[in-house]
């Protein structure tokens, strides 16, 4: 089963297909991954809909978590249109919740799968005839919302109708509380997370490691702009398209999720920079995937940093280029503290901020 180490990238209801051919049924038995193949009794129905694009591996790592939680999960990619959703999207120009055929279309499937929750991906609210529609099989059944982008203003179009939102950046809270006031909706704060099947352990000795930092990503050009004067206090291999990685042509690819897992071992410290407007105050996916890699994390002295992880003990955190450069100098000068931050990370990252975990919390507030 060394397929498993890597969850698929295409799947489409219980089923995972993955990149190589494999299939795998997980609509049968509830299989607890985690545990080996022991067998779990179904208990909850959970449905997630998302627009597909760049949420798609954070789907399916939130699907296998409630896989892991013992529930019967199905997921509808909106982006999965029928010929009548695309040709009614040709003439009116209405995209997802606007389109009526997509309404028509999510809306046949909660029936029959009779979910007792319904989680949206990155979505504020939704228009009202989408709404009615969504919870015209039972109106007690819970909607709510997981942000993984900042939201700077609550966008047009979209009512104040979930029951309730959870956002990853205090940074959205305003907007949030203003577009939500008086509805008796709950506004929660929960981060993001990892999944250590996507994200394995390669962590080497610390005699063994590259000098320096490492950072694997897309380099925009901001980011070349703080790589190229953090390079100037330490050494800095960048990874990713746009690297400005010279005769090294191989560095300026997309790196799989396997591969960014060896690199974030092998270094001494690995990279990790704000990403606005996307992340403001919260913590990237990044921050979550490192230390589960057997990397020494980096973060910005973010404030919601310390809701996620114990600085100095757990990731690096600091407030400026030069900042990071004088405490990693130390760091790296004590092979045993370097060692217990990148232990303490991995520990925090599997006691509190696994999928399942996250699956848990929504069960909890919901379904308990």
């Amino acid at each position: 089963m060394a397929f498993l180490r890597a969850l698929p990238r295409n799947f489409s209801g219980g089923n995972y297909r993955h990149s190589r051919g494999y299939r795998i049924d997980l609509k049968r038995s509830g299989r607890d991954y985690r545990h080996g193949w022991r067998k779990r009794e179904l208990r909850r129905k959970i449905t997630i809909i998302h627009k597909g694009g760049k949420v798609h591996t954070w789907c399916e790592d939130l699907h296998a978590g409630f896989l892991e939680a013992g529930c019967e999960t199905h997921v509808i990619a909106l982006r999965d249109r029928s010929v009548e959703e695309r040709r009614t999207e040709a003439k009116t120009g209405k995209k997802y919740f606007a389109n009526p055929a997509t309404i028509a279309r999510i809306t046949a499937t909660i029936r029959q799968q009779k979910p007792d929750l319904i989680i949206l991906l990155n979505a504020v609210g939704l228009p009202d005839d989408a709404n009615d529609q969504i919870r015209s099989g039972d109106p007690k059944m819970p909607v709510v919302s997981w942000l993984a982008d900042h939201v700077p203003v609550f966008p047009p179009g979209v009512s104040h109708n979930l029951d309730a939102i959870y956002y990853f950046d205090s940074a959205t809270l305003p907007v949030l509380q203003t577009a939500y006031s008086g509805t008796g909706a709950r506004l929660e704060f929960l981060p993001l997370a990892a999944n250590p099947l996507r994200f394995t352990n390669h962590s080497l000795s610390w005699n063994h490691r590259k000098s320096g930092l490492v950072f694997i990503g897309n380099n925009t050009a901001p980011r070349r702009e703080i790589i190229r004067d953090l390079q100037r206090l330490t050494a800095v291999d960048p990874y990713g398209p746009k690297a400005e990685a010279g005769w090294r042509f191989w560095r300026r690819r997309r790196f799989s999720p396997a591969a960014s897992s060896k690199l974030y071992g092998s270094y001494q410290a690995v990279l990790n920079m704000l990403q606005p407007p996307n992340t403001i105050h919260g913590l990237n996916l990044r921050a979550f995937e490192v230390p589960l890699c057997g990397g020494l994390g980096t973060y910005p002295a973010a404030p919601d940093l310390a809701d996620s992880f114990v600085p100095g003990e757990e990731i690096v955190s600091y407030e400026s280029n030069t900042d990071l450069a004088h405490q990693l100098e130390k760091i790296f000068a004590d092979p045993r503290r370097s060692e217990a931050i990148i232990r303490g990370g991995r520990e925090r990252v599997l006691k509190d901020h696994t999928y399942h975990e996250r699956a848990r919390r929504l069960l909890s507030d919901w379904l308990a």
